[in-house]
């Protein structure tokens, strides 16, 4: 993933204190979450680089757009499946 590549070339710190996470290889749970607490916190936003921050703010929109109509979805189906009791 192209977000994770700039990070580690760019700003390897972070990208270490992240835990190094990829999609496929180091996707643990630790490393998810570390990853979403730096992207919702917009940690992103601090380190004033324009390409990261093109970058974290349409992962960011992206996370939200998918997130937003699943919520809507599960309460959907929770709520029909009570009515169909």
């Amino acid at each position: 993933m192209e977000l994770f590549d700039y990070l580690e070339k760019k700003h390897a710190k972070i990208y270490s204190d992240m835990g190094k996470p990829s999609v496929f290889f180091n996707s643990t749970p630790a490393n998810n979450s570390s990853f979403l607490k730096f992207l919702l916190r917009r940690k992103w936003e601090k380190l004033n680089d324009v390409y990261l921050e093109r970058l974290c703010s349409r992962m960011f929109l992206l996370f939200w757009g998918i997130s937003i109509p699943f919520g809507v979805f599960l309460i959907y189906f929770i709520v029909d499946a009570f009515n169909a009791i």
